[in-house]
């Protein structure tokens, strides 16, 4: 659910962004995590013999962007995609200790290697283009 939730503003982004970087970003997260999704439920499917299904459980941790001008969109997005990134580190560190299986492992080195050097080319951003910090974000739907 975390990282589908990610596609999922990813691509509501997509509807109403006009910066190129920001809009280039949001089709690299929708590619990669669709491809991490997919990957994971094959091993799911293949280790467990069941498809994988949601309980439902998932706090959604992405304000909607609907109802915003194209600028304040981008924005919420990236400053909400700091903390989803965030939490999606903490995640694959817990992962990478207690994995027991290899490719589980190296999933959990390429995401906080890429959601890493996301978080920082986000971070920038928020400053440079949108006059924000990361400290003045609101993080309580998180």
């Amino acid at each position: 659910p975390h990282h589908q939730e990610a596609v999922t503003s990813s691509e509501e982004l997509l509807s109403v962004v006009v910066d190129p970087d920001v809009r280039t970003l949001a089709s690299n997260i929708i590619r990669a995590q669709e491809a991490e999704i997919t990957e994971m439920k094959t091993w799911y499917a293949q280790w467990y013999e069941a498809e994988y299904r949601d309980d439902g459980k998932y706090k959604a941790m992405m304000r909607p962007l609907q109802n915003l001008s194209p600028k304040d969109a981008e924005a919420r997005f990236v400053a909400d995609m700091i903390g989803h990134h965030e939490h999606a580190v903490l995640m694959a560190r817990e992962l990478a200790t207690f994995a027991k299986r290899p490719e589980l492992r190296t999933l959990a080195a390429n995401i906080i290697r890429d959601q890493e050097a996301e978080i920082r080319t986000l971070t920038s951003w928020l400053q440079s283009k949108y006059g924000q910090t990361p400290n003045a974000v609101d993080h309580s739907m998180h």
